[in-house]
C-alpha cells in the first residue's frame, strides 16, 4: 500500500508539471500571438515594398498541438509533428498551399497524419532593415529594430483531413485498493478540421524562416475523455479546439 502511494504521488507530480506547462505554453502562445500582429501591421506604413517575385514555396514545419480548454492535465491533449507544405500563387498575392502532417506523439493514438489544403493569402515583401528613407541618426536605431519585423506575411485559411491510429489505452491508478482508470479514447479513425491561421516570414536570400500560430476546430470529434473516478466531472468531454504552434524553413523558386 505504501509504495502504490508514492507511485501515485509521483504520478500526480507529473500530472501537475505536465498542467502547468500547459498553461505557460498558452500564455506565451497568446502573447506571442499578439506582439507579432502588432509588429506586422506597423509594416503597412512602410515604404520599401513589393511583390515576391517567386510564385511557389517549399517549407518544412515543425509542430506543436494543445487543446484549448482548462482543466487538470487529465483533460488536455498535446503533440509534436511535423509538417512538408508547397505554396503556389496564381497572382502576387493569392494562392494556394498544400501539404501532409505527421505526429505520433499524441496520447490516445500511435499516429495520425493529414492531408491540409489551404488558401493562401501573402503580403507585399520589405527591404529587411529599412523603416524610413530620411537620414538622420536615428535611421540606425528604426533600421535595426526592422530586423525584428517580418519582411512579409501571411494569412490561410482552409481544411485538413487525415487519419489517425487508435491506442486506446487507458492511464490507470490504485488508491485504496480500488483500481481506477482515465484517458482519451479515439472513436473515430478519419479526422477533419477548419484551420485558420497567419506565417510570419523573415526572408534570408530565397530561403525564409516561418513562425506560424494558428487555431484549429476538429469537426469529427475523434477523442473522447473516459474516466471511472468518482464525480469526475469531464467523463465523456470531448475537445474540438485546437491551438497549434509551427517553426520552420522555407525555400522560395
Amino acid at each position: 500500500m505504501y509504495i502504490e502511494k508514492l507511485l501515485l504521488l509521483d504520478e500526480n507530480f507529473f500530472k501537475i508539471e505536465a498542467m502547468n506547462m500547459i498553461k505557460f505554453y498558452k500564455k506565451c502562445l497568446s502573447e506571442y500571438i499578439l506582439v507579432l500582429i502588432l509588429i506586422s501591421l506597423s509594416s503597412v506604413f512602410l515604404k520599401a515594398q513589393s511583390y515576391s517575385p517567386y510564385f511557389h514555396d517549399v517549407l518544412f514545419e515543425r509542430n506543436m498541438y494543445a487543446s484549448l480548454y482548462k482543466g487538470s492535465s487529465r483533460n488536455n491533449i498535446f503533440s509534436l509533428g511535423v509538417s512538408l507544405q508547397q505554396a503556389n500563387y496564381i497572382s502576387n498575392n493569392i494562392g494556394y498551399r498544400i501539404g501532409v502532417l505527421y505526429s505520433e506523439n499524441i496520447e490516445p493514438a500511435d499516429y495520425y497524419f493529414m492531408l491540409p489544403i489551404y488558401l493562401s493569402v501573402r503580403s507585399k515583401e520589405r527591404e529587411v532593415g529599412i523603416l524610413t528613407k530620411n537620414r538622420y541618426c536615428s535611421d540606425f536605431l528604426f533600421g535595426t529594430l526592422g530586423y525584428l519585423i517580418p519582411t512579409s506575411n501571411e494569412f490561410y485559411f482552409g481544411v485538413s483531413s487525415g487519419y489517425v491510429k487508435p491506442q486506446n489505452s487507458l492511464n490507470q491508478s490504485i488508491i485504496n485498493n480500488v483500481q481506477y482508470q482515465y484517458g482519451f479514447l479515439t472513436t473515430r479513425r478519419f479526422l477533419f478540421t477548419v484551420d485558420v491561421g497567419f506565417r510570419f516570414k523573415y526572408d534570408i536570400w530565397r530561403f525564409y524562416i516561418s513562425l506560424n500560430p494558428s487555431i484549429s476546430y476538429l469537426i469529427t470529434r475523434n477523442f473522447k475523455y473516459t474516466s471511472n473516478i468518482t464525480n469526475d466531472t469531464w467523463n465523456g468531454f470531448r475537445p474540438t479546439w485546437f491551438t497549434k504552434s509551427s517553426f520552420g524553413i522555407g525555400f522560395k523558386f
